[in-house]
């Protein structure tokens, strides 16, 4: 009996779960995902309930979905959530139900992260799980140059329903077409998540996701102008480093990588300061596209760095640890919507200090433990 776990055109070999090939069809599949889940959906609502019960909700995911998806497999999963976003795509165009969306989302997010950070696990080795990550995000993160057509197409048009749902599609049959490496997946209890959180060396990490989610939703508020094109710039070169880094990783070690990508990111952080907060007798527009590819650099780096260690550390629980890792870069996030929504102040300055203390603690972590 043919199962859904096993590839589409049949064939479950060697080749059909190589570690390349499957990190290509997968970050193709997410690159698609992607352009319908920010072009033709919205991440929860303008208003500030909305958000709270996003992320409340992102909380609870983060440790059910787990044990739902070892039970399921994480193909089916990741089927499930495109299907899901279709759904939620379609009530977005034709109808007015932000709180479902919102309640719908967040649940649909969680469980396709944690099902794809636990299949990449799953593929990779410790020779190859950098340069798997580097292809996943580096492809995936093409979906910024999608933004030009998606300016340019009427909302609830023909051809603007036609082209996200033929997108969906598409990652449906790309999900369909991965290979089936694990064949003995263990049934992971909530618990194990709980017990990722006792682990030291994870708890060290926190700090350094808070950074990468507060870092993705401060480029998104401070740089997204579609005038201008720094969004554009941000996703080509957050591309190009996340495949370079991710194959260098592999080869040199990690901490002088990090090290590396922590000045890029301090950097970024005082131009951004002297630029964009203080920018009455400067010219801005150079000066924040150098911003923007440094911030790139530093957010892609770190994003596989974090990806490679957790799942060396906790090969084991990859479905738990792929679940935890996304809750704080959501969290992060969270965190960003605090401060634009009702602070403002010290934006900036508590991004760079997420950053400075995280990296930190990234290094003594990789400097101390043999895993990674």
């Amino acid at each position: 009996m043919v199962s859904i776990n096993d590839p589409l055109l049949g064939g479950d070999s060697k080749t059909r779960n190589h570690h390349i090939l499957n990190s290509i069809l997968l970050g193709v599949a997410l690159f698609f995902l992607y352009c319908v889940m920010l072009y033709g959906t919205a991440l929860g609502t303008q208003e500030a309930y909305g958000n709270f019960i996003f992320y409340a909700i992102i909380l609870v995911t983060a440790f059910i979905s787990p044990f739902l998806i070892s039970k399921t497999r994480e193909k089916l999963a990741m089927i499930i959530c495109s299907l899901i976003w279709l759904t939620v795509f379609l009530l977005e165009t034709y109808t007015n139900v932000p709180v479902i969306t919102d309640i719908i989302l967040p649940f649909a997010l969680m469980f396709l992260w944690t099902a794809v950070g636990g299949f990449m696990f799953v593929i990779s080795s410790r020779s190859n799980i950098g340069l798997n990550f580097g292809i996943l995000f580096s492809i995936m993160g093409l979906y910024a140059g999608f933004q030009i057509a998606a300016e340019n197409m009427a909302p609830q048009s023909v051809s603007y329903v036609a082209v996200f749902i033929i997108f969906i599609v598409i990652s449906i049959v790309l999900f369909l077409l991965l290979g089936n490496p694990g064949t003995n997946v263990e049934k992971e209890h909530p618990s194990e998540s709980l017990k990722c959180l006792k682990n030291k060396n994870f708890l060290l990490l926190i700090p350094v996701m808070l950074y990468l989610g507060m870092g993705e939703s401060f480029v998104q508020d401070i740089f997204y102008n579609p005038s201008v094109g720094y969004f554009k710039v941000y996703g080509i070169v957050y591309s190009v480093t996340a495949i370079v880094l991710g194959f260098l990783s592999d080869k040199i070690q990690r901490k002088y990588i990090l090290i590396a990508l922590t000045i890029c990111g301090i950097i970024a952080s005082i131009l951004t300061i002297i630029f964009f907060y203080h920018p009455e007798d400067t010219p801005q527009h150079l000066p924040l596209y150098a911003t923007t590819v440094l911030f790139a650099i530093c957010n892609a780096g770190i994003y596989v760095q974090v990806y490679c260690a957790a799942g060396l550390m906790f090969s084991r629980k990859s479905l738990s640890v792929a679940a935890l890792v996304r809750l704080f870069i959501e969290m992060g996030s969270f965190i960003a919507f605090i401060f634009f929504q009702y602070i403002n102040q010290g934006y900036i300055y508590t991004l760079l200090a997420l950053l400075v203390i995280g990296s930190i603690l990234f290094v003594y972590v990789l400097h101390n433990s043999y895993r990674v």
